[in-house]
């Protein structure tokens, strides 16, 4: 059995924002990243799916092969991809799905076409409206609606953001930062465990890209995310672009931080680029995923493979989205960098 891991290039087609309204009245969003065995091949006829309005994604039917679907807040998603192993004919052809958070939830045409996408490939399913980090209680019916998906799709991984997006039942869109502290690690703790006892499998925590430092939080980031595996039992994702973005916004050694990491409970990574920008003369990362993926991330993520071992890598990309030739060339890159992880840990074992 080969031990390479799959490579995963995912986009999206990006939506105005809505206005903000009650959580309770809206869906939260969900990324179902689909894993092929190999990176798509299906030619685009001149789009860039960036420039693709949605009516166009119906009318059209651009044939851009897409690893990822995002369910989006105001429930509008598309979904593309391509039957694996086939040549030609209607099996190799890609398929675009429409549908809305009723019907992937409740169930329907959407959830019926992704659940098809799953007897294909292995799916990962990665939550950003869990608001882990809120100091009130999670929202039940979010939750029990998640449960549902994941009893269906039976995904590889279930994951969640280290941070909070819920506050006096208005959800903000927004991945919100956290204090590290005592007070915060048990609340953080608590609701990972109700939320791995109702989806009843292990939930994985993607390290947040970091743009302030609050007066007081004492417990080092990669300290806390080792105390909530330690408590919880649940794994990490660990966004490497992340890592790089927080330390050059805020200072650290992002070696050192990977170093720190719990490496048997990091079980997918991350990468995306992101956007260089000048605040009053002071340089800011921005994690945007819409560039490719840094030099300096390609090298931090060479390091975190060999840490790590090749585990399972999702490529993000959904703002300014290029030509397919540039994703697919972005996840052979990745691929190399794997396979050059694979041969030095051989060599080291000959």
């Amino acid at each position: 059995m080969s031990l390479l891991a799959p490579v995963t290039v995912w986009w999206v087609v990006p939506q105005r924002r809505r206005a903000r309204r009650p959580a309770a009245e809206v869906g939260r969003p969900a990324r179902v990243a689909v894993r092929p065995s190999a990176p798509p091949t299906v030619p685009c006829k001149g789009h860039s799916a960036g420039a693709i309005s949605s009516r166009a994604w119906r009318e059209k039917g651009c044939e851009h092969a897409a690893a990822e679907h995002y369910l989006t807040r105001a429930g509008r998603y598309w979904v593309a991809g391509t039957t694996p192993g086939g040549n030609s004919g209607d099996s190799s052809s890609p398929r675009l799905v429409g549908g809305t958070r009723g019907e992937l939830y409740g169930g329907g045409p959407a959830l019926t076409a992704l659940a098809q996408l799953r007897h294909d490939y292995p799916l990962s399913v990665h939550g950003v409206g869990l608001s882990l980090g809120s100091a009130t209680a999670l929202d039940t019916r979010h939750l029990a609606r998640l449960r549902q998906l994941v009893t269906r799709l039976e995904p590889m991984f279930v994951s969640e953001h280290l941070s909070w997006s819920v506050a006096g039942g208005i959800y903000l869109n927004h991945l919100l930062p956290l204090p590290y502290t005592e007070e915060t690690l048990d609340v953080v703790a608590q609701h990972v465990i109700q939320t791995q006892e109702v989806l009843q499998r292990r939930l994985l925590l993607e390290n947040p890209s970091s743009y302030l430092r609050f007066d007081y939080s004492p417990i080092p980031e990669p300290e806390f995310l080792t105390a909530l595996v330690q408590r919880t039992g649940c794994g990490l994702l660990c966004d490497v672009n992340n890592i790089h973005v927080s330390c050059c916004n805020l200072g650290g050694d992002p070696v050192a931080y990977l170093d720190a990491l719990p490496a048997a409970a990091v079980t997918e990574i991350h990468l995306a680029g992101h956007a260089v920008n000048d605040a009053d003369g002071q340089t800011i990362l921005i994690d945007d995923h819409g560039t490719p993926v840094a030099a300096a991330v390609w090298t931090l993520y060479a390091y975190a493979l060999a840490r790590f071992g090749p585990v399972p890598t999702l490529i993000e990309w959904d703002t300014d989205i290029p030509a397919l030739s540039v994703l697919r060339d972005e996840a052979h890159t990745a691929i190399q960098h794997m396979q050059q992880a694979q041969e030095a840990a051989y060599a080291s074992v000959a």
